[in-house]
């Protein structure tokens, strides 16, 4: 018969804790390596057997992954955790270069998730943060993202309104109040490194965006949502360089250097056709102020087949850039 598995909950948490913290593939513990760092990170003393038996009760009721003595013949390591590290590492990264985020804000999650590595996983987090190039130059200086997020999460789920100021810098490099808006909030969306709003704004009877990091002050209400028939899918895949508005149907003639920055832009969904060796032709429908702002790069890509008034537009507006040059 099977021995009664008895439980110690300060123990099995500190046995736990210290298999997590100390504990990989190429740190393997003995049971007298975890008897010291329970010793050395909680105070307490524990037997030989106390150990054995809650590395029992985590593997056989918690189903906690533990490679033991048995299978090493050296001791037991956590063999899989909650977070790989190259997956701790990508977020980590991911919030350096975040440009939506507040400093303090980067760093106090970052040591978060560290805390859920190894100690010998955090040594190398930390050797490769002291040569990474961050963008902490950019990064915001609003400190209330992380709180319009959740404020903002709660409306769309509940369907009403949210006010807030809404923020622009000045030539003083200070962010400086520029309106204050009542919306009907619908979804969060992360693009190009910031987090947006999208909301039905009932001034302009149409959805728009808003940039996270620009909102202070915001404030729920009870005000129901106005109801919109526009698809925010729809918005959102039309919409170039977060510019919203009416779509139109608009073909380019693209040099085939620029076919990958094409794909990556505008997704796999859209009407691609081989003209020749050189070039391609492409059909969008998008809204034509933010794509006139993604053609200005490419400019000696990409020529405007359709519609001719826009083509023409972009034409008068290159005489005008030339007069300042």
């Amino acid at each position: 018969m099977k021995d009664k598995l008895h439980t110690n909950l300060g123990n099995i948490i500190y046995i736990y804790d210290v298999l997590k913290k100390y504990s990989d593939v190429d740190h393997i513990l003995s049971v007298k390596d975890i008897i010291k760092y329970v010793k050395e990170e909680f105070d307490e003393e524990i037997e030989d057997r106390t150990v054995r038996r809650n590395i029992r009760v985590l593997m056989e009721k918690l189903d906690i992954d533990i490679e033991t003595f048995k299978e090493n013949r050296q001791g037991y390591y956590l063999r899989t955790k909650d977070f790989e590290f190259s997956e701790i590492k990508m977020m980590i990264d991911l919030l350096h270069y975040s440009k939506f985020m507040e400093e303090a804000f980067s760093v106090e999650i970052v040591e978060k998730l560290k805390g859920l590595l190894s100690i010998y996983e955090q040594e190398t987090i930390n050797e490769t943060e002291k040569i990474a190039v961050y963008s902490k130059n950019i990064k915001t200086i609003n400190k209330e993202v992380l709180n319009n997020i959740e404020v903002l999460s709660n409306s769309i789920k509940s369907k009403t309104e949210v006010e807030f100021e809404y923020y622009k810098y000045d030539i003083n490099k200070k962010l400086k109040l520029e309106t204050t808006k009542r919306v009907s909030p619908y979804a969060i969306l992360c693009e190009n490194e910031f987090y947006y709003l999208i909301a039905y704004n009932e001034k302009f009877k149409e959805l728009s965006y808003f940039r996270l990091d620009r909102i202070k002050n915001i404030k729920s209400t009870e005000i129901p949502n106005v109801k919109t028939n526009q698809s925010i899918k729809d918005f959102v895949q039309s919409s170039v360089y977060m510019f919203g508005g009416e779509r139109q149907t608009i073909e380019l003639k693209c040099d085939m250097l620029i076919l990958d920055a094409v794909i990556e832009k505008f997704g796999t969904n859209i009407e691609i056709q081989k003209m020749d060796e050189k070039y391609f032709k492409v059909t969008l429908n998008v809204c034509p102020k933010g794509l006139k702002m993604w053609i200005m790069q490419y400019l000696s890509y990409v020529e405007i087949l359709e519609p001719i008034l826009m083509k023409e537009g972009l034409k008068n507006n290159l005489k005008e850039i030339l007069k300042k040059y």
